[in-house]
């Protein structure tokens, strides 16, 4: 059963992404969505330069206000407020490429919506889309959980892709298959599933229900095809269940996630990034946000990248802005 909305909205900040990428241009356009007001109070953590900048090409009849702390926002539909950080030289700036200087921004914009919902000055954060490589040259060697973790002084954050009653968390994440496989074990498999199940309450949902995918075809059809369902995957799930979740599993990922956009499960736990991330980005298409759990605060992201060839074109989708902004205003902190 899902909690009521808050009686207050939610002040979301939403950091523009990579600057060079479609994050300013959905964020504006984003902001044209009454529902979004209905759920939430959210404002761009980010260069106002820039987000002047797309608003020349988005088509979004949105005013944009610059403010330099979160009391100074008012929080209008069809004005977006801008907490400028002024760290992004337009002279300089390149729509589509990788660029330090645009690693660099959005790791700043991260830190400071950390640092702001840490505060308590907002209720969580939602990271547009960033380029891995450009925060590698800027000296940032992190994935987006990586980089939370490093924020927050925790050991370790997971990533939950989220559209509609459809939730997808990996045992594993951003490794080569092969370091993945290696990485699986029935402590790291338990593991997901506590911090799952833990995250889907979070949500309100007071009784989560778990469906665990197997690693190999058939989940190994009885160690014809590997043994690690029935020596790693299934003990971690007696594990859980002893401890009294909701779990099933593993069940073959070839047809777990059939009807999963209706809800036939709350969460889905897939054992590599591509199993997880495949069904949930066909079925859910341009809608898809993440959340992140294991972190102190309520943190997520748009479900896609930068997008640097739609970048400055006009055309891009903000249906994972909106999607993520609804998800996070639903989310108990921490999860």
């Amino acid at each position: 059963m899902r909690k009521p909305m808050k009686a207050r909205r939610p002040i979301i900040g939403v950091t523009m992404g990579d600057p060079a990428g479609i994050g300013p241009e959905i964020a504006l356009k984003a902001a044209t969505f009454r529902e979004v007001y209905q759920h939430c109070r959210p404002l761009v953590i980010g260069d106002y330069g820039v987000m002047e900048q797309a608003r020349g090409f988005a088509g979004a009849p949105v005013e944009l206000r610059r403010i330099e702390s979160v009391d100074q926002a008012e929080f209008r539909h069809g004005v977006l407020e801008v907490l400028d950080l002024a760290d992004v030289d337009l002279a300089e700036l390149r729509l589509g490429q990788v660029q330090a200087m645009n690693g660099q921004a959005f790791v700043e914009a991260a830190r400071k919506g950390v640092q702001l919902a840490l505060a308590g000055e907002i209720h969580g954060v939602l990271a547009g889309p960033h380029s891995k490589a450009a925060m590698y040259q800027a000296g940032f060697h992190f994935d987006g959980p990586g980089l939370l973790a490093h924020l927050t002084a925790v050991e370790k954050t997971v990533l939950m892709l989220c559209v509609g009653p459809m939730r997808v968390l990996g045992v594993t994440h951003h490794a080569s298959l092969r370091q993945a496989l290696d990485q699986i074990t029935r402590e790291r498999v338990l593991y997901t599933i506590r911090i799952g199940d833990r995250g889907i309450r979070g949500l309100g949902i007071a009784r989560p229900r778990i469906a665990v995918a197997g690693l190999n075809p058939h989940c190994g059809e009885g160690g014809i095809f590997g043994t690690e369902d029935t020596e790693i995957v299934a003990p971690a799930i007696e594990d859980a269940r002893a401890e009294g979740i909701d779990v099933v599993g593993p069940i073959p990922a070839d047809g777990l996630f059939v009807g999963s956009e209706e809800g036939v499960f709350d969460l889905y736990v897939a054992m590599y990034h591509d199993q997880g991330h495949l069904p949930i980005k066909v079925l859910g298409k341009r809608r898809v946000a993440g959340i992140m759990l294991g972190s102190p605060i309520v943190y997520g992201t748009v479900g896609h990248g930068t997008a640097f060839e739609l970048a400055g074109k006009g055309i891009a989708d903000p249906a994972s802005v909106v999607e993520g902004l609804s998800l996070l205003a639903q989310a108990e902190r921490p999860l």
